[in-house]
């Protein structure tokens, strides 16, 4: 059975658990999870949080340090973006189409979107 699921909260804290949640507990199908964070940095599982973040900024300006348990870089997030995660068995995994779906969604709006290599 495939899913969207949307938070209502802008908690990062709370929107990144119910991800490593929605990992974890080995639902059938895809979950294509959307949210949106109130202003938070995310940095990668194997970043150093005191090299990628003025710490002190980031107290000032009221932004939330937040780690992922995936990797990457750092970001940064607010109300002005949404944020997607598909979660799938590891059968049913295609970045392809997953990325097609993203692609679709945006062309609805009349913009152009391609996948490339940095997706």
């Amino acid at each position: 059975m495939n899913r969207i699921l949307y938070s209502s909260q802008t908690n990062p804290y709370y929107n990144v658990a119910l991800e490593y949640t929605l990992m974890k507990k080995n639902f059938q199908g895809i979950t294509l999870f959307l949210w949106k964070n109130c202003p938070s940095v995310f940095i990668g599982r194997n970043q150093n949080l005191y090299m990628e973040c003025n710490l002190a900024y980031l107290k000032e300006a009221s932004i939330l340090p937040v780690r992922r348990f995936s990797g990457g870089g750092a970001v940064f997030h607010d109300l002005g973006n949404l944020n997607f995660t598909f979660v799938a068995p590891s059968g049913d995994y295609n970045v392809s189409r997953q990325l097609e779906v993203i692609c679709r969604a945006v062309k609805t709006f009349g913009l152009d979107a391609q996948k490339n290599g940095r997706n």
